[in-house]
């Protein structure tokens, strides 16, 4: 079992003893913390995703890239149920060229339908498309 802490105080122990009270540390200095917190915080990210469903409602195909995940096909007038972590984007192709659609946030709610066709719409449009 692995154990993580992020305080100070939880890398720290305290020792009593007749004569004085020492405080052993097995930090070196604080920026030592700072990598240890740093690396607790990403694996929590690394773990951290989301739950939802990519849905075209149009009569067109819609093509996705989600690097190292899977390259999906939306079929027209169909949805697919994707569970992607916090930071992961989601790409379509124009023209041969490869465009930001998405990046998945904790701001999208678990379980929530995300209208593909729209959002590529929109996408276009903000590019100039």
């Amino acid at each position: 079992m692995k154990r993580f802490f992020l305080s100070a105080i939880a890398f720290a122990a305290l020792t009593a003893s007749a004569r004085n009270v020492e405080l052993n540390s097995s930090l070196t200095s604080s920026r030592a913390f700072d990598e240890r917190l740093d690396a607790v915080k990403k694996i929590q990210d690394d773990r951290a995703s989301v739950r939802f469903t990519l849905k075209n409602n149009t009569a067109k195909s819609i093509p996705l890239i989600i690097p190292n995940v899977m390259n999906p096909n939306l079929s027209p007038f169909s949805s697919s149920g994707v569970d992607l972590a916090i930071g992961q984007e989601i790409y379509f192709k124009e023209k041969g060229k490869k465009y930001l659609l998405l990046v998945v946030d904790s701001k999208i709610a678990t379980d929530a339908q995300i209208d593909v066709g729209e959002l590529l719409k929109e996408r276009k449009k903000e590019l100039g498309l």
